[in-house]
């Protein structure tokens, strides 16, 4: 009897921690939006993350909205960024007055970026608990949502936070000096694919209410996707150049490294939510 009971606790445990229950259902559906870029087919995810309705997403994510001055590289202007809510409410955004200069550098190399709407208005958003890198540990259950493959579904996805570690880069300033940084970074057990870039990563806490955005999904630390990219292009265009016909094992080779560049094959990557939480905590502080 005691043997039959520990089972039931055991197997009712586990099944209760498959689930995220409707509550973190509820919030992801209010607070992961859809972002696009003007016209273009670019694509990813974000995240409501204050109650005026500031959304926050990869850098990357939205790199392809600057239109930049060829003669010194600078950015003119910004291309129209819309946010797309579950609810097929779609909101414009703007990247904040402050974001350039140190505060560009900084997206960059941490790889985060705040938008505020467009227009002002009185509507207080739900939105997303943030916390800090040191907030998660490896073997932490996880769970993110997001866009991905450019659809217009929302997916959701729930694993582990699997390894921590550091990465050294390098950044590129515009009179060409390559800038040392060092990125946190993370593998974790979740299926992302090209578009869940600027998902928040979230730490499951013990009640919902307990969750914590620690950090931001990112399909360019698929260990494949770079590589896979470029090579996949590199055929295309030695095809281009030579009978077709006899490129048949070639464009197979291109297709497959294409599916590899978009798709996760196990192991997708995230970086901190430290430089959101640090500038929404700036800000809190000037405003009081």
């Amino acid at each position: 009897m005691k043997i039959m009971l520990f089972l039931f606790l055991l197997s009712s445990g586990f099944m209760s921690s498959q689930s995220l229950g409707q509550e973190r259902i509820d919030k992801l559906n209010n607070t992961v939006v859809r972002i696009t870029i003007d016209s273009t087919n670019s694509s990813g995810t974000g995240f409501v993350c204050t109650k005026t309705g500031w959304v926050a997403t990869n850098n990357h994510v939205v790199q392809p909205a600057f239109y930049r001055n060829p003669k010194n590289n600078q950015i003119d202007s910004v291309r129209l960024i819309k946010a797309e809510f579950r609810d097929e409410r779609v909101v414009e955004y703007i990247v904040m007055p402050d974001y350039y200069g140190d505060e560009y550098l900084d997206g960059v190399t941490k790889d985060y970026i705040i938008l505020i709407p467009r227009i002002k208005d009185d509507k207080e958003y739900d939105f997303l608990r943030i916390g800090k890198w040191e907030d998660v540990n490896e073997g932490d259950e996880v769970y993110t949502a997001g866009y991905p493959l450019a659809i217009r579904q929302r997916v959701i996805s729930k694993g582990l936070f699997s390894t921590k570690w550091s990465s050294q880069e390098y950044l590129q300033l515009e009179n060409g000096v390559l800038r040392p940084f060092k990125r946190e970074v993370a593998w974790v057990d979740l299926t992302l694919n090209k578009g869940n870039s600027g998902g928040p990563i979230i730490r499951m806490g013990k009640k919902p209410k307990k969750d914590l955005v620690v950090g931001l999904a990112t399909f360019l630390w698929n260990p494949y996707a770079q590589t896979s990219t470029t090579l996949a292009n590199k055929i295309n265009e030695y095809e281009n150049k030579v009978d077709s016909k006899a490129l048949t094992t070639n464009k197979v080779i291109a297709y497959v490294l294409e599916a590899v560049s978009k798709n996760s094959l196990g192991l997708s990557g995230a970086v901190p939510s430290d430089g959101i939480y640090l500038k929404l905590q700036k800000l809190n502080q000037e405003q009081q």
